[in-house]
């Protein structure tokens, strides 16, 4: 066995002939991971962005979505007409929906508006 270093003795053909670590020897699982790199040693180790603002914006748009849905399928449904004519009153319920369908979209234009400005504010503040 000249030649072998004890418990690496077995290279693959090309391997490097640098001893590798042993998981659980005195060697942390995390230590590989926060020594710098040969290829940009200045670099700082890279985080995971965790993206709040996008999945806010995800999940409020799902929750107007599923609004405006609810509320155009109410509207859908048969209306109490008591004391008017049946033309009066597919007047009436199409009229209440094509308001409340604007009201439900003004709303959730206005949230985006202060969803996009809140970002743009934390981005300017997070530079400087």
């Amino acid at each position: 066995m000249a030649g072998h270093h004890g418990r690496h003795a077995a290279h693959p053909k090309g391997a490097s002939s640098a001893p590798q670590p042993q998981w659980g020897h005195g060697v942390r699982a995390d230590s590989a991971a926060t020594e710098p790199s040969a290829e940009s040693p200045t670099e700082p180790p890279k985080r995971k962005k965790h993206r709040v603002f996008f999945w806010t914006f995800l999940v409020v748009q799902l929750i107007f979505l599923i609004w405006l849905i609810l509320g155009i399928v109410s509207a859908a449904g048969a209306p109490d007409c008591v004391g008017l004519s049946q033309e009066d009153c597919e007047a009436a319920t199409g009229l209440g929906a094509t308001i409340g369908a604007g009201a439900i979209v003004a709303f959730w234009v206005a949230v985006d508006f202060i969803l996009a400005v809140s970002y743009l504010i934390y981005r300017a503040a997070k530079r400087n």
